[in-house]
């Protein structure tokens, strides 16, 4: 059985792409051969830090060269694909992913399966993307979602229960966790406490709360360091803030990083201030690292970690309540190793990769037998 996986990956290596290729490797072990696609996006590699990734796993990759919005040669160029891979399903990921392979797939004997990873209601355009992802998804074979509350919303919207199914994402990557700490020599910053988070520096991502959250932090714990590994079209905002919240010498915006578990075994502390989120794969990530972590209750986060059982939630956009979880973490040392063991157990149980693909194996051989 071949699958092709599609995936629009727009601003680097983050969550979504991580679960394709994670998802991709880890199916082989499951008799299942993956292809992956991705858009490209303006001129050099804009788009396929995905592919890179793949291609360092030994997964077969194709690149989509979509011109504009809407390219009709698009679809001609995935069906294509079909032929050339004899693919038996096209699995997508994403608004603009989900669009081209359905009508690509249409007159063709290929299964469709979409995997809505998060919708954010947060603006009239996310409502507008979230809508056009919404109809595009009823007519597909099948639908995962990443947790349950996806599952109530795409059932809230039109896609027929019995078509849908719940699968937590997994990652590929086996944490070693380390007493070393390469990012603080990198750094230069001795024996200083690091507090870090990582992903694209968007709104939803909560970044400006953990700002206004460190000068808390700070008047308590005065020797520790905020770390934000990733990049985004907030970095120029964010780093403004941190300006004007008189930080911006004890925050380090690191940018999109290809050592995630030197930077994760580097922190003392993770957090994840997000405000929209769906099954995040770079708290899982934190999770296998054993990660003390502070995250907000938002998506299915409040399923991943239990609180002060595993991790610390705190409400979105609370600030108070961010600066007061981590100083608590960072003040008791015994607690916080156990939440951070806790999470790593965790971690490892749920949310591996093999876990993973051998759901979705499962799924896509029912699929093929209609």
């Amino acid at each position: 059985m071949t699958v092709l996986q599609v995936i629009d990956s727009r601003e680097g290596f983050y969550g979504a792409e991580n679960m394709v290729v994670s998802l991709a490797a880890g199916l082989r072990r499951h008799g299942v051969r993956s292809v992956v696609a991705a858009f490209k996006h303006g001129p050099g590699r804009c788009g396929l830090e995905l592919l890179d990734a793949a291609a360092s796993q030994g997964l077969t990759t194709e690149v989509l060269d979509c011109q504009g919005r809407w390219d009709y040669g698009t679809i001609i160029r995935l069906r294509k694909m079909f032929d050339k891979h004899e693919v038996a399903i096209v699995h997508s990921h994403n608004v603009k992913a989900n669009l081209y392979s359905r009508l690509a797939a249409r007159s063709r004997p290929i299964k469709t399966i979409g995997t809505c990873h998060t919708w954010s209601m947060e603006t009239k355009k996310d409502w507008l993307v979230s809508a056009v992802d919404r109809f595009t998804l009823r007519s597909f074979h099948h639908v995962v979602v990443v947790s349950d509350k996806l599952l109530a919303q795409v059932s809230r919207f039109g896609v027929a229960a019995k078509r849908t199914t719940v699968i937590d994402n997994g990652v590929l990557q086996s944490w070693t966790p380390t007493n070393v700490p390469p990012l603080s020599a990198e750094l230069g910053l001795g024996n200083r406490r690091l507090i870090g988070s990582v992903g694209r520096l968007v709104p939803e991502k909560g970044h400006r709360f953990l700002l206004e959250a460190f000068p808390g932090v700070l008047a308590r714990v005065p020797d520790c360091v905020l770390v934000l590994a990733g990049d985004g079209p907030e970095r120029s905002a964010l780093e403004s803030r941190a300006r004007d919240l008189g930080i911006a010498g004890q925050v380090h915006f690191i940018g999109v990083r290809n050592d995630i578990s030197n930077v994760l075994s580097s922190l003392d502390v993770f957090v994840m201030p997000s405000l929209v989120e769906g099954s995040p794969l770079a708290l899982i990530e934190a999770m296998m690292a054993e990660k003390a972590i502070v995250a907000s209750t938002v998506g299915a986060i409040p399923q991943m970690l239990q609180d002060r059982i595993s991790g610390m939630l705190v409400p979105p956009r609370d600030v108070s309540s961010l600066s007061s979880a981590i100083i608590t973490l960072l003040e008791q040392k015994e607690f916080s190793l156990t939440l951070a063991r806790n999470a790593g157990r965790t971690g490892g149980e749920r949310y591996s990769a093999d876990r993973m693909a051998e759901r979705y194996a499962t799924v896509y051989r029912k699929l093929l037998r209609g």
